[in-house]
């Protein structure tokens, strides 16, 4: 797949709803993805293109056909005589003239990541050594892939493949390279095929325990030909880190392996908001423990509240009743009549305290050495978010202060996030006995359970 980032090109462009006004321009993709062209016309017509908050255009530049969606001006001329403008591009797709972002013309697409080959287990490339001195390094490549898993609307498969470039006659480099295709079951959008990869690549994220986007990816089309696409928003410069060890890796058991890569399609809608909370903060590595504390603490209630949601104090039908009754009692005269009965919709929620409860019931066995004291600790993760979020007077206040400065409260925060972990592993189709095969084998477990997080 030609990646493009870093290349310019010069040719003709215009707004795809008037394709008779033609602007001659540059497009520039820079090494990240961000896409930028410089264009020149008629003052009129860039004012024009700037009193429009978005737009989309197309153009041909030697030899390739463009399409570049949701653009806008960043630059427009403030003089008569100035001719030049400068448009910012939030996709960019070459390969064909494409009518608009939800255009659905896609059968299929395909990319690959560097961090990607850490999760297939895969492996193409076979080295024998040589065993006299006589004998040279062999090297032998078989591709490999696994088989196709039918999900959410269609296939998914992951595969090797290799590229090598020769240095000189004496030096090949290979490189082998893990994709993913997705084959869908009927045409998909620019648009859509983007969500496709997200939901994968947050898979992966979650799985590896790092930040893992896609800037370029392939669709392909019933005649054969392909659109490269670029999405520049998820080209941000990464933060290097330490590299850790996987929550989990591909399931070599085909069965398992099905299941969740059902289970987390399936699901990932409603588990979105939970997934985005975890990805934020391998995003972007944490400046305030407090904030990771509270993100994990907030992850883990809603993705309670997701799986669990016929968990109440009373029945629908019960607490409706309730409610009527609770309403009327309030007086009409009330100014804040509304804002109570409002507030009554909240009353029927169970609480944080028994939320994590519930879910330190499904996981005891693991969770008993992570937290010696189940009830202390249920209460500490408790009043440390309530003090994070509310006053809760001066001398609590203090003393939870105080903690979340120290060293303990840091062990405590990574055993929040092994919490939310163990508990998406249960909600993504894994059993409690192969989260614990999994969870066992973790360094990071086995680190925490020995650290002291007590206030």
């Amino acid at each position: 797949m030609e990646t493009l980032l870093g290349s310019s090109h010069t040719g003709d462009f215009w707004v795809t709803d008037n394709p008779a006004l033609k602007f001659v321009g540059s497009l520039e993709i820079d090494e990240h993805g961000s896409a930028t062209l410089s264009i020149e016309g008629d003052y009129r017509d860039l004012i024009a293109l700037d009193a429009q908050p978005r737009f989309d255009m197309q153009g041909n530049a030697e030899g390739k056909e463009f399409s570049l969606f949701w653009c806008f001006a960043s630059r427009v001329p403030l003089f008569h005589m100035d001719r030049k403008a400068k448009i910012a591009i939030n996709i960019v797709a070459i390969g064909a003239l494409i009518d608009s972002i939800e255009a659905k013309f896609a059968s299929a697409l395909s990319f690959t990541t560097p961090e990607i080959i850490r999760w297939t287990g895969l492996r193409g490339i076979a080295l024998k050594g040589p065993r006299t001195a006589k004998k040279a390094l062999q090297v032998t490549y078989r591709g490999r892939r696994t088989k196709p898993v039918q999900v959410d609307g269609a296939t998914f498969q992951v595969s090797t493949e290799i590229t090598y470039s020769a240095n000189s006659v004496a030096e090949v480099n290979l490189i082998e390279r893990h994709g993913v295709r997705v084959v869908f079951s009927e045409p998909q959008s620019v648009l859509a095929a983007d969500k496709w990869i997200t939901k994968a690549c947050r898979l992966f994220s979650l799985a590896l325990r790092c930040s893992i986007v896609c800037r370029v990816h392939s669709l392909e089309r019933g005649t054969g030909s392909a659109v490269t696409v670029i999405t520049p928003w998820s080209a941000s410069n990464t933060v290097e880190t330490k590299m850790t060890h996987p929550l989990f890796t591909r399931p070599k058991k085909r069965e398992i392996y099905e299941k969740v890569l059902r289970s987390w399609f399936a699901q990932y809608d409603k588990l979105e908001p939970v997934i985005s909370l975890r990805i934020a903060l391998l995003s972007h590595p944490q400046r305030y423990r407090e904030f990771e504390f509270l993100t994990y603490v907030q992850a883990l209630e809603a993705l309670h509240r997701r799986t669990h949601p016929s968990r109440t104090l009373v029945t629908r039908k019960r607490f409706a009743a309730l409610h009527r009754k609770f309403a009327d009692a309030i007086p009409d005269r009330w100014k804040a009549k509304p804002d109570l009965v409002a507030k009554l919709e909240y009353l029927n929620e169970i609480t944080l305290g028994e939320r994590l409860r519930n879910l330190f019931a499904g996981n005891r066995e693991l969770l008993s050495k992570l937290f010696n004291d189940e009830v202390r600790d249920i209460a500490l993760i408790k009043n440390l978010r309530n003090y994070l979020t509310h006053y809760e007077g001066k001398r609590r206040a203090k003393k939870l202060r105080d903690y979340t400065g120290t060293a303990k409260f840091q062990h405590l925060t990574s055993k929040v996030l092994l919490l939310l972990e163990i508990a998406m592993l249960r909600t993504i189709g894994f059993s409690a006995i192969e989260v614990r095969r999994l969870i066992e084998n973790d360094p990071t477990y086995r680190d925490l359970c020995r650290m002291d997080h007590s206030h």
